[in-house]
């Protein structure tokens, strides 16, 4: 179904473009490169539409992009590689998707990310090495989730992480050394942990 992918959508340089809306449309499919003509894009909204999965060079070209939205979307995995071609983004906006899983470095890249956000997804499980990488992270939200359990250490890096949600999980404890003590007297948001958890 061509007419929901997006291909080739900028054929020359858009050198002027810096905001690029594309919510509420009915977008399948993201090609690889298609955004390779958006040189200065900073900020890109895909929040509602109907993207299953994102490729590897989706995002190719687009170097200067801080904020992309891909809330409210059927995305229900993401590839390693996904966000390879956009290091300097700050705020990854990923909620109500059906996101279940995460693989070890799947924000890797990502050494300048401050926000991410995950909350309304299927995420039942993470691995200790979800999260590698984001040692800028300052906000975390896995709220309304599935989770029963969270690796040790899987916080241990995010040395500027202020606020973290976890209300509204399946969680039953949390292991001694989860959240490191310094870590945890600089969060501003872990009163949220047990809402909604069977803490």
């Amino acid at each position: 179904d061509e007419k929901h992918q997006t291909s080739k959508l900028f054929p020359s340089k858009a050198l002027w473009m810096m905001n690029l809306h594309l919510s509420f449309n009915r977008i399948k499919i993201l090609e690889e490169g298609v955004f390779e003509a958006t040189d200065n894009l900073t900020r890109l909204l895909l929040s509602h539409n109907n993207l299953t999965s994102v490729k590897n060079g989706s995002f190719r070209g687009a170097k200067h992009l801080n904020e992309l939205d891909l809330s409210s979307n059927r995305l229900n995995v993401l590839p390693m590689d996904a966000f390879a071609d956009i290091p300097q983004l700050q705020k990854l906006d990923l909620h109500h998707n059906m996101i279940n899983s995460l693989p070890d470095n799947a924000f890797s890249v990502l050494v300048n990310l401050r926000t991410l956000d995950l909350r309304n997804n299927n995420l039942s499980t993470v691995t200790g090495g979800s999260f590698w990488g984001l040692s800028g992270l300052t906000t975390l939200d896995l709220s309304f989730n599935r989770l029963q359990s969270l690796p040790l250490h899987v916080f241990q890096k995010m040395s500027k992480l202020k606020v973290l949600k976890l209300y509204h999980n399946c969680l039953e404890s949390l292991n001694e050394g989860l959240i490191p003590p310094k870590l945890f007297h600089q969060l501003n948001g872990i009163s949220v942990v047990s809402s909604g958890n069977a803490l």
